[in-house]
């Protein structure tokens, strides 16, 4: 912290420096001894804050306050008054004045103000540092060169890419970790819900390769023991960890954190809160192209077959055999990619008959836990094989109207009575389903099996009249039903009895 202090009075001055020394060795103090030099310290130094008496020759406090406010309004300032003066620093409110102490000032008085600063300068400082990290990692343009980025690029670090299972939420998660690691940035990630990424500065000892893998220890060790511990106590935990090698060139920063996500996403396939480095990741997991196929293809066949929950225990075996193997984070990824294309495709199949809602393609990082992906997974497949059977059993619906309309043909029939009375279903959906199946609305079909029936009883019952024979086929209207008959065959039911008729006397 870097703090002026302006009196013309050299004891009073003195005082002032002798109290903020003993209130913390560190502050850079300034000295002035009038407004004119303070200002022109306020220029070339740009303290932090600004404690200025407030009658002092050339230039006074409040307009020292008035310049500062009009120049640098990030400085804050404290005007120090007698009590004759109190009502005329006041004035300075529209400066916008930190605070007011009187003489003589106590530490009791000047030390809360300081601390209250510190406190501010340390979150504006985490601010800037977070928002210097965010654009080194996510930005498309070229960074600009400031104090906080030349910080983060100009050391040696390392990049954790870390999933914390916090009941207050991000925002509690990285005030806790700022407290617990003050030389480390911490932000929220960009891209994926529920992780943050974690820059960690080395110590400035000289960083031989011989010291790197006690250096992966040290952090390992500060994120079980110390990290772990304190997010248990607040109801929270360490759910998943990656981190990246160790790197000294800032333009590296970005492929750190790319080392830092493929770790994490080995290490939330092994589960059981491992953390995994990235160097790991290239040893000990394997990538079985032949294993990833096979199991495709039966799950693309167990779809097709409408197998719901053989096709939802195969999601659960992968997941259980990906961590007892160690599947490699690329050939986790392509299974994804595989199962989600499996999904789509055997929707698309059904998508003239179903409504089917298309997954997108997503990062394992997308997903809490390789549990919940697995959740997800299998409700997808439940939810489209579902539908498919709920569509299948409409179709069979329609079936078994057609096959009452067949026997109940000379009742009196209406689509509705069926759809509520014995299917239980909503009947403007069983008419387009039945239209859908079938090729003509209910009534037409309907006609249709009266007037074949009609038909065939006028070729082969002769001793009918065509009157009895309209009302055995269903029809209580006998015009209606001479119209209807000769719509539909082009001529009047008597010619096909008399032709009936003709035919048994012939023989």
């Amino acid at each position: 912290m870097k703090i002026l202090i302006a009196d013309d009075e050299y004891i009073a001055r003195k005082a002032v420096v002798q109290m903020v020394t003993d209130w913390s060795s560190s502050v850079h103090i300034l000295e002035a001894e009038d407004g004119l030099s303070a200002l022109g310290l306020v220029q070339s130094q740009t303290p932090d804050l600004v404690l200025t008496d407030i009658r002092m020759p050339g230039l006074d406090g409040i307009n020292l306050a008035a310049e500062i406010h009009a120049s640098h309004p990030g400085i804050f300032v404290a005007i120090i008054s007698g009590y004759d003066d109190f009502a005329y620093a006041q004035q300075a409110i529209q400066y916008k004045v930190e605070h007011y102490l009187l003489k003589p000032m106590s530490r009791d008085e000047l030390y809360p103000l300081l601390d209250r600063l510190e406190q501010q300068l340390q979150a504006a400082s985490r601010r800037k540092r977070r928002e210097a990290l965010s654009a080194c990692l996510y930005s498309l343009e070229e960074t600009a060169v400031t104090p906080e980025t030349n910080t983060l690029t100009s050391r040696g670090f390392q990049i954790v890419f870390l999933q914390a299972d916090w009941i207050g939420g991000d925002e509690l998660a990285l005030e806790h970790l700022d407290k617990r690691m003050s030389d480390a940035v911490v932000i929220p990630d960009k891209h994926y819900e529920g992780w943050l990424v974690l820059w960690m500065p080395l110590s400035s000892i000289s960083m031989g390769e011989q010291l790197m893998p006690r250096m992966e220890n040290e952090l390992r060790l500060l994120l079980t023991s110390t990290l772990q511990p304190a997010l248990k106590r607040q109801g929270g935990r360490l759910v998943h960890a990656g981190i990246s090698s160790i790197q000294h060139d800032g333009a590296l920063l970005r492929h750190c954190y790319a080392e830092a996500k493929t770790a994490a996403v080995q290490s939330m396939i092994a589960g059981c809160d491992e953390i995994v480095a990235f160097h790991e990741t290239r040893n000990d997991n394997f990538y079985a192209a032949g294993v990833l196929q096979e199991w495709t293809e039966a799950f693309i066949r167990n779809l097709h077959k409408l197998k719901s929950d053989e096709s939802a225990a195969m999601v659960s075996q992968w997941l259980a055999e990906a961590r007892k193997h160690k599947y490699s984070a690329p050939m986790m990824q392509d299974w994804l990619a595989g199962t989600i294309n499996a999904l789509n495709g055997f929707g698309e199949k059904y998508s003239d008959t179903i409504r089917f809602r298309f997954l997108e393609q997503r990062n394992l990082l997308h997903y809490p836990t390789l549990d919940i992906l697995g959740q997800q997974l299998i409700a997808s497949v439940k939810t489209v094989i579902d539908h498919i059977h709920s569509h299948e059993a409409q179709q069979d619906i329609v079936e078994n109207i057609k096959a009452h309309v067949d026997i109940h043909y000379k009742q009196r029939i209406t689509l509705e009575e069926l759809a509520q009375q014995k299917h239980f279903v909503d009947p403007s959906y069983l008419s387009r389903q039945f239209k859908r199946k079938v090729g003509m609305s209910f009534s037409a079909y309907l006609l249709q099996v009266r007037m074949n029936k009609a038909k065939s009883m006028l070729e082969n019952q002769c001793g009918r009249t065509v009157a009895e024979v309209a009302s055995e086929a269903g029809f209580n209207d006998y015009s209606y039903f001479i119209h209807m008959y000769k719509k539909v065959f082009g001529r009047t039911p008597g010619k096909d009895r008399s032709k009936s008729a003709n035919s048994r006397s012939g023989q």
